[in-house]
């Protein structure tokens, strides 16, 4: 006979299997169990001798606390859900946590599957099975920086040929003739970020520019093919195409940001992907997550980065039960923000031993510390990734507009500086670009701007 620190009375131990729900893992009753005749409690007899205290491979730096009778805290914002299979967990229920200040929780089902084998593979098991061979040929995400040339990257690791740079070209995006710069303009001012207008991402040296316009692209993007065949959608060519307006945006599938940039559209199915979703691996592996995510379209799961659903297309690991949405995969290890003079960090663990809890210096609200965040360890700051990279990340911003309605150009701008709302419609401007113009407070936004007349513009492209 026992006793348990969650039960009053002596557990007996049956060694004969029975039918019954397990009180404690509540799965059906299998092998020999401990029950009390009092009350009916009624356990497996391997649940009822598991450790009060364990330690994980995937949250290592705390141990975690066995807690008999799991009650949801009134004063959190957030769910609880457990880290291993992203179910929340139910009141009254066994359940791990850390009692740091991680907020990190596991169905005591989910953690005792890990103990007893049936969780993650060593590092010794995979290389046995030959996994650590498939991972090298795989691309390995986060990336370094925001400034990596992206298109490039992917385009080496898939079966498209990159060319060489020539000196001159006539692309077909642009009127003007592109000149290759190999090395900064002396009358380049410091800091002065060039964007790329094929991958709107961060550009420098090698690079086309055209000398009239504000218009650049990486060689990778210069040289991309007009049609590709995409792995995941091998039934359609798709077509490389570009707005010839630049203040006109799409909605890429995979990413689900908006861009002015490249996009590889299939004109059968109405879906766009821009350039760099285009090119990634159906196939990658993160630093979050030890095996292989596979790309796959799903709406019934929470990506595992930002606990948002991952409508459409993600990665996914069935073995761990780890969802990726594409945006997340592709967030950049280290990144560098006006709201901050250091480096962010991106964290997908928790910090450790981190005292407070975790506020988003942009927007002022509480971040979830089993999400992912950026953060700055020497200002103490952290930033959510949707607040750092929101959904107009990747738009290329700068063009002018004249429109019939107003005498005064307009500029396409991602933050109004005059106005906080739309002259036309009344709605907020934040995190939403806008078209202001320099000289009086008057601005609009993007869907009023595509109901005026628009009679010039100057930005780039044809």
């Amino acid at each position: 006979m026992i006793t348990l620190p969650c039960h009053g009375h002596q557990l007996t131990l049956l060694r004969r299997s029975a039918n019954f729900n397990c009180n404690a893992c509540k799965l059906s009753g299998k092998g020999s169990s401990y029950l009390c005749y009092t009350c009916q409690f009624w356990i497996h007899k391997s649940c009822a001798l598991s450790p009060t205290t364990i330690e994980l491979d995937y949250h290592h730096h705390h141990r975690l606390n066995l807690n008999y009778k799991y009650v949801s805290s009134k004063f959190s914002d957030y769910k609880d859900r457990c880290n291993r299979c992203r179910k929340e967990i139910i009141d009254g229920s066994w359940a791990y946590r850390c009692e740091a200040q991680c907020k990190y929780f596991v169905h005591f089902e989910c953690a005792i599957s890990t103990l007893r084998g049936g969780g993650r593979k060593n590092g010794a098991e995979m290389k046995e099975n030959g996994k650590d061979d498939l991972d090298i040929n795989l691309i390995r995400l986060p990336l370094a920086g925001d400034s990596l040339d992206l298109v490039r990257y992917f385009v080496e690791h898939s079966n498209q040929e990159e060319t060489k740079g020539e000196t001159t070209i006539d692309h077909w995006t642009h009127d003007h003739q592109l000149i290759l710069v190999d090395k900064h303009h002396n009358n380049e001012m410091k800091g002065d970020q060039k964007i790329c207008n094929g991958c709107v991402q961060p550009i420098s040296p090698p690079y086309y520019i055209c000398e009239i316009c504000n218009y650049f692209l990486h060689i990778s993007c210069a040289n991309l093919p007009k049609t590709l065949r995409l792995p995941g959608h091998p039934k359609h060519l798709v077509q490389c195409s570009q707005y010839s307006e630049f203040y006109k945006l799409f909605k890429c599938k995979a990413c689900k940001s908006y861009s002015n940039g490249f996009y590889y559209k299939c004109g059968t199915c109405k879906f766009y992907l821009d350039v760099k979703c285009a090119f990634l691996p159906l196939t990658i592996t993160h630093e979050a997550d030890e095996h292989p995510l596979v790309e796959t379209e799903c709406v019934t799961h929470k990506c595992h980065a930002c606990h948002y659903p991952s409508r459409g297309m993600r990665f996914r690991c069935d073995s761990c039960k780890f969802n990726l949405s594409y945006k997340c995969a592709l967030l950049p290890h280290t990144i560098r923000h006006r709201w901050d003079k250091h480096p962010l960090n991106l964290f997908y663990k928790t910090i450790n031993d981190h005292p407070d809890e975790f506020y988003c210096e942009y927007c002022e609200e509480e971040i979830n510390p089993q999400c992912w965040l950026y953060h700055c360890g020497e200002c103490d700051q952290s930033f959510h990734p949707r607040c750092v990279f929101n959904g107009y990340s990747n738009t290329k911003f700068g063009g002018i507009v004249e429109v019939d309605e107003h005498p005064h150009s307009l500029m396409f701008v991602q933050t109004a500086k005059r106005m906080s709302t739309c002259c036309r419609c009344g709605s907020a401007f934040k995190d939403c670009p806008s078209f202001e113009c320099q000289v009086c407070y008057y601005a609009v936004c993007q869907r009023c701007l595509d109901k005026l007349h628009v009679k010039n513009s100057k930005g780039w492209g044809k």
